[in-house]
């Protein structure tokens, strides 16, 4: 005799068989019943009830009858059916009908079987307790009790909200989950830690190592983002310079603090300000130490003390570079997290706090204060003066160690096994210095590490010092060929360029330099089958390079395109538009962010119509593009020829008759 599992089993690959021959049969149906339409619509006039209209038209399938309604009203649809096409009295009519009555014997089956499996299963049946639940179901719960729901990346264009942190948010931590039961600490610990924060410090990688080595804290990670900033080497390798920023900064706040109302804590801010001001300055001059002075000498060697501390802080990030351990120890950890498979490389400084000696963190205390309480602790501007990014080091012109990471972290992390899916480059491109091209094998090593990459984006990727670059267009070619293996995926559904640091109006003198980085200098125009979303932000184009781009794009998708601060170096806006229109009508192109001149001549509705963002704001002397051209009067360049009812604020006549509307 066959147990209560092997009969239910059974019963499951007979109802999967009768399934598949009943889709089998609705197949041929509507094979047949296609040629009968003019049958049908003879007798359209005698049809009286609504099924069997549907059963006519072809609209007849399994989801409209199969369980829209009990077994035996279903049977009967069929009996009926089938006798409606038998009175045609033609073979076709036949074979539909006979296809019909046997719909309703494998209906009739169907529902013995079911009824058959639910007798034999009852007793097995139980009330599932909530501690049972599937851990993809209790995350949907937990998402949506939580006060900031994170909810798996669906869309590809999925970008982590705020992190939950152990470290910056003490409301969800393990200790307040295990209130609840075990179940859900395990559950609800994924939920805590959404994104990671790191810079280049033993801190930084201490953090994320110990995230990644949670059992359930590394399941929830979504993204890593590295902070790329270095310490300043004028400040970390030079006592004296290191003092006179002390100093610098010690005055500026004894002097801001200067007419403030008098409390507790400004009239304590004040003498520790001036107290620091006269302890740099004796170490500037190498006044020797005098132990009468007990105040002075103390402000003394907390300067010491922070400089050995900074100074020791630039030795280990300078040889985590050298070394590249850093790369390989974010690899390492990265690999770890299943689901960690957006990275961001910034430029942004994080709110580093290893740098002062009364804050110090270590892995076995977590963050200790020190008893020394001192001026460093009130101020968060030590941060912009003691690192640097890229376009500081340009301008300053000091060694940047940071300008072969990029590479190294995208070797070490094809070299763990990860896969990223979305790539953020957030960082300006140097100048005075050139960036590492990557060797064939590097690139190649690249490439593998975003064979599936459906996001990226590339921000401030224009840096512009006071001092104009002596080859413009070598520093444009070693920036491409870090971006170039980068983008050599057919899986790439969303590209964003965003230029913010470019403002042409800033220096008139780049005018040859800013020419020289165009979209298609920058990326290579080739074909990218599967892009879905474009987004140019403060980006420089050429009307034959829009053309190439598009020319490329072959999908079946809708092709969604953002403009906004766009400047045309050649060619006309109203090719580029038609262009893009011309998308539209194939591949249901949407530009959005309308802004700037064609804001200011359309109004509501009539705006959401408009194609693409010209940028107008130009210094006086530039030569304007063909929207400023239009708003000046000249009609005949008129770049919102695509607009449909177009109508200028300003204009009360009729459009038809006004000259100036067309």
């Amino acid at each position: 005799m066959k147990s209560i599992p092997q009969t239910l089993n059974d019963i499951y690959q007979e109802l999967t068989e009768l399934h598949r021959i009943y889709d089998t049969m609705s197949q041929e149906l509507v094979a047949l019943k296609a040629p009968v339409e003019r049958f049908l619509r003879v007798r359209w006039r005698e049809i009286q009830t609504a099924d069997e209209i549907d059963a006519l038209s072809g609209t007849h399938d399994r989801n409209n009858n199969w369980e829209s309604a009990d077994g035996e009203e279903r049977r009967e649809r069929e009996r009926r059916f089938a006798s409606l096409y038998a009175a045609q009295g033609t073979e076709r009519g036949t074979q539909i009908a006979r296809l019909h009555r046997t719909r309703a014997a494998v209906d009739e089956r169907v529902e013995a079987l079911r009824a058959a499996g639910l007798d034999i299963s009852r007793p097995l049946l139980q009330h599932l307790n909530i501690l049972e639940f599937p851990t993809e179901l209790l995350l949907r719960i937990f998402n949506e009790i939580l006060p900031e729901p994170i909810s798996e990346p669906e869309d590809f264009r999925y970008k982590p909200g705020h992190p939950r942190s152990l470290f910056t948010n003490p409301l969800h931590t393990i200790r307040t989950l295990r209130l609840t039961c075990r179940r859900f600490c395990e559950i609800g610990s994924e939920l805590l830690i959404t994104d990671v924060d790191i810079d280049i410090s033993l801190n930084g990688l201490a953090k994320l190592e110990r995230v990644a080595s949670h059992r359930t804290l590394s399941k929830g990670v979504r993204s890593v983002k590295i902070h790329m900033d270095s310490l300043n080497p004028r400040y970390s390798t030079d006592f004296l310079a290191f003092t006179q920023l002390v100093h610098e900064n010690a005055w500026r706040r004894n002097w801001l603090a200067e007419g403030v109302e008098e409390n507790e804590e400004t009239i304590n801010l004040r003498a520790d300000s001036k107290a620091m001001v006269e302890a740099a300055t004796d170490l500037l001059v190498q006044e020797p130490d005098n132990a009468g002075e007990s105040e002075n000498l103390r402000y003394r060697m907390l300067i010491r003390r922070a400089y050995e501390h900074l100074h020791q802080s630039f030795e280990i990030q300078r040889s985590l570079l050298l070394t590249k351990s850093f790369a390989a120890r974010v690899a390492t950890a990265v690999a770890q997290m299943p689901r960690a498979r957006r990275f961001e490389l910034c430029s942004e400084q994080l709110k580093p706090e290893i740098f002062f000696p009364e804050r110090l963190y270590t892995p076995e205390s977590e963050w200790q204060i020190a008893p020394e309480q001192s001026l460093f602790k009130h101020h968060s501007d030590w941060q912009s003066s003691l690192l640097m990014g890229w376009a500081s080091a340009s301008y300053e012109r000091l060694p940047c160690p940071t300008l072969t990471l990029p590479v190294d972290l995208f070797t070490s992390l094809n070299a763990a096994g990860v896969s990223l899916t979305a790539l953020v480059l957030d960082f300006s491109s140097p100048r005075h210095m050139e960036i590492p091209p990557p060797t064939p094998l590097e690139a190649d090593q690249m490439r593998a590490l975003v064979s599936n990459l459906q996001v990226l984006e590339l921000k401030r990727f224009l840096c512009f010092g006071l001092l104009p670059d002596p080859e413009p267009g070598k520093t444009w070619a070693t920036l491409r060929s870090l971006i170039e293996p980068l983008v050599n995926t057919r899986t790439l559904r969303s590209m964003e360029l965003t230029g913010e640091d470019w403002n042409p109006g800033r220096w008139d003198g780049f005018d040859a330099e800013l020419a020289a980085l165009t979209l298609g200098v920058l990326i290579p125009l080739r074909s990218y089958s599967g892009l879905r979303r474009i987004v140019w932000h403060e980006v420089q184009i050429h009307e034959r390079e829009v053309e190439a781009l598009l020319d490329g794009i072959q999908t079946e998708y809708p092709l969604e395109i953002e403009l906004q601060g766009v400047r045309l170096m050649s060619g006309s806006w109203r090719a580029v538009l038609d262009l893009l229109h011309g998308r539209g009508e194939r591949h249901s192109t949407r530009v959005r962010n309308c802004c700037g001149a064609e804001e200011r001549l359309l109004s509501g509705k009539k705006a959401s119509k408009t194609w693409g963002y010209y940028y107008h704001n130009f210094p006086a002397g530039r030569r304007e593009n063909d929207a400023e051209l239009f708003i000046l009067g000249d009609t005949s360049l008129n770049p919102l020829s695509l607009v449909d009812e177009y109508q200028e604020p300003w204009c009360d006549s009729d459009e038809s008759t006004c000259s100036r509307c067309y």
